[in-house]
């Protein structure tokens, strides 16, 4: 949320319904970011991102940095369809 608050703050609201992010698991050395991990294979907290995309109110894209792409694409378009209640 914190990321986002200062992101509303400097760009206002209207820049949130064109947001564009990238996401990916990482994993990190003492030195920084190693490696793009598979998002279902790491501790990334999805649904802590998608709640926090909708309390403000977010729109655009969201990209897949993961070793793969597509299945973690779909791995992330299937959990937020779950979390939204949007399943068909």
């Amino acid at each position: 949320m914190a990321v986002l608050e200062n992101y509303l703050k400097a760009l206002g609201k209207e820049s949130i319904k064109r947001l564009h992010c990238h996401i990916s698991g990482i994993e990190y050395t003492e030195k920084g970011e190693q490696n793009h991990l598979i998002i279902s294979e790491s501790d990334f907290k999805l649904e802590a991102l998608f709640e926090a995309l909708l309390e403000v109110k977010a729109g655009g894209r969201i990209m897949c940095e993961s070793p793969t792409l597509e299945v973690d694409a779909l791995f992330v378009q299937k959990a937020w369809q779950k979390f939204s209640g949007e399943i068909a």
